[in-house]
């Protein structure tokens, strides 16, 4: 069944859509701060996801872990450039599987697709970027916003953009959200607004440490990217959430109390196939919620 191509092809919009590489399309990025982020470097990236995706699932060893860690990556020119990669190729139009390195790049979370969508037209962004990691890989529904956000202050040269994010974790009205998503996004800083690695922001060093919360078995701290995405593939959290996502997309919907059975049966799968996404794709059609279906009420 999964060697059929529109088999592949609806794999490969479930991964799309998960990790939300659509909102990557709508990214505007400042020119002034980001003079080279123009439709061929953000092709570029969608189509680095989508090969790093396929093969990991079809020629890979299909796990979890591996589309979360691993520090390689398929990529042309300008992303090579982007990611200070050597011995990739010299033009737009090739891309080449390319090792990167595994202090600044583990896994989807730290390709630039994920890191240019989630982000700012300046700079980046500890709130969406944290946001991605609590509801796409941890599955965790988050408080709705207040009806007034404040507004961050102007960039400033000798403050970082941590600095500025900082305001909502200590604003009252805003820290009930922000404790769960700003320690996640704060160990992304060593990221610009395009994903680019850095050390330095605004004229002071990155601080790239972070504070994983509210999870079933990683909290504690950690920094940087690497770290965190490395943190993630260890956790049962993630390895459960990964079956929900599946569900999720393949019923078009969200689980009711109903399909309590069907979850918690694709997630022992998911679990005994040691995080194999290939057996994932399978187990999920044979759920009674995908195969029998329920007349609305």
């Amino acid at each position: 069944m999964l060697a059929d191509p529109k088999a592949k092809e609806a794999v490969a919009d479930f991964f799309d859509q998960w990790l939300g590489l659509s909102v990557l399309g709508a990214a505007v990025k400042d020119p002034a701060f980001h003079p080279g982020f123009d439709d061929e470097l953000r092709n570029s990236m969608i189509e680095e996801r989508r090969r790093f995706i396929s093969y990991v699932l079809w020629e890979g060893d299909a796990k979890l872990e591996t589309l979360l860690t691993a520090s390689y990556s398929f990529v042309n020119a300008p992303l090579a450039k982007l990611y200070g990669a050597s011995g990739g190729p010299a033009d737009s139009a090739t891309f080449q599987k390319v090792a990167l390195d595994p202090k600044q790049r583990a896994g989807v979370m730290t390709q630039a697709a994920m890191l240019a969508a989630f982000a700012g037209p300046e700079e980046s962004s500890p709130v969406k970027r944290g946001k991605w990691v609590r509801e796409r890989m941890l599955c965790t529904d988050l408080p709705a916003p207040p009806a007034v956000v404040p507004q961050l202050p102007a960039l400033k040269e000798g403050i970082s953009n941590r600095e500025r994010f900082a305001m909502h974790t200590n604003n009252p009205a805003c820290s009930g959200c922000h404790q769960l998503v700003d320690g996640l996004g704060f160990g992304l800083e060593n990221y610009d607004s395009v994903g680019a690695w850095r050390t330095m922001d605004q004229g002071v060093p990155v601080d790239a440490r972070g504070n994983v919360t509210s999870t079933v078995d990683i909290d504690g701290p950690f920094t940087g990217g690497a770290e965190l995405a490395n943190t993630l593939a260890m956790s049962a959290q993630v390895r459960d959430c990964a079956p929900t996502q599946a569900l999720r997309f393949a019923w078009g919907r969200r689980e009711t109390p109903e399909d309590a059975c069907s979850v918690a049966a694709v997630q022992k799968a998911f679990a005994d196939s040691d995080g194999n996404l290939k057996e994932l794709m399978v187990k999920l059609t044979l759920t009674d919620s995908f195969t029998n279906y329920r007349q609305a009420d």
